[in-house]
């Protein structure tokens, strides 16, 4: 049987990597979430590529020298902004870095990005994150421990447990395929 740290107390991280631990095992697995309260350097709120990397990168490294495991995961949410024709636009994503118990380097890998109306936006440009942006435009509280922002931007057909499902699914890929950090 496989067995996995995962570097969160949050379930719906835990569950997101066993739905994807369940996939590329191909097998019944163990996944355990940390019990560790993590620092992640960065933001509660990582509002670029690089700080969503660093938390994932930041979380996986305060795990991955527990013993036991096969597999040691992190994610971290966080949103960026991309120059388009279109103008800046701001997107939301899961970042997922994966290690296995023989490798040393990571694979980093990430869910959907989807794009963030305005109105969220402007909140993470004050500062807020976006758990506080949700509560206050749309009445959704807590929304990083239910469906997330995704659930709410795709009426449900994406969540938050599934959209970092998919980060880690490709970050173990990855691993496998030699596309490592």
């Amino acid at each position: 049987m496989t067995k996995a740290l995962v570097a969160s107390k949050n379930s719906v991280k835990v569950l997101a990597a066993e739905d994807a631990l369940k996939i590329f095992c191909g097998e019944t697995v163990m996944i355990e979430g940390s019990s560790l309260d993590i620092d992640t350097g960065v933001r509660d709120q990582p509002v670029s590529l690089i700080e969503t990397t660093t938390g994932a990168l930041n979380r996986l490294e305060a795990i991955k020298s527990i013993p036991g495991y096969d597999f040691y995961i992190a994610i971290e949410a966080g949103a960026y902004q991309v120059e388009t024709p279109l103008g800046t636009m701001w997107y939301a994503c899961a970042c997922a870095a994966v290690v296995d118990d023989s490798a040393s380097t990571p694979s980093l890998a990430f869910g959907p990005g989807a794009p963030l109306p305005y109105n969220l936006v402007r909140h993470l440009e004050e500062g807020k994150d976006l758990n506080d942006a949700m509560a206050i435009e749309t009445g959704h509280q807590d929304t990083g421990k239910s469906g997330g922002f995704y659930s709410w931007f795709t009426d449900g057909n994406i969540t938050r447990r599934s959209s970092s499902a998919e980060a880690v699914l490709v970050a173990l890929y990855g691993l496998k395929r030699g596309g490592k950090a």
